[in-house]
């Protein structure tokens, strides 16, 4: 995101439910949005913004999942860190949710 000469950078996320709720009660409760990956043994942890960019939602090259039911988020991350989950050789996400620190 570039706002007058100031750039935020972003990694986005998609979630998303392989289970045909066709069946269900058709309600679902939102889906926790909070990120912690292992990159190389690093973790770290993403915390979402309150809402996707809105010059983000449009641009087909964001990789959106070719399913009609989907929840985007979008993490604010520093430029050292997405060099390092980039160069990772090993990258995992933490399935078990992690609390925050007290």
């Amino acid at each position: 995101m570039d706002r007058s000469g100031q750039t935020q950078l972003c990694v986005l996320g998609y979630f998303w439910s392989t289970i045909d709720r066709r069946t269900g009660s058709g309600t679902s409760r939102p889906a926790d949005k909070s990120l912690a990956l292992f990159a190389d043994g690093r973790l770290i942890r993403l915390s979402p913004l309150e809402s996707p960019p809105k010059d983000l939602d449009a641009d087909s090259r964001l990789h959106a999942p070719e399913t009609a039911d989907f929840e985007q988020a979008a993490y604010k991350v520093s430029l050292e860190e997405l060099r390092y989950i980039a160069a990772s050789q090993a990258l995992k996400d933490f399935v078990a949710r992690i609390s925050p620190s007290r």
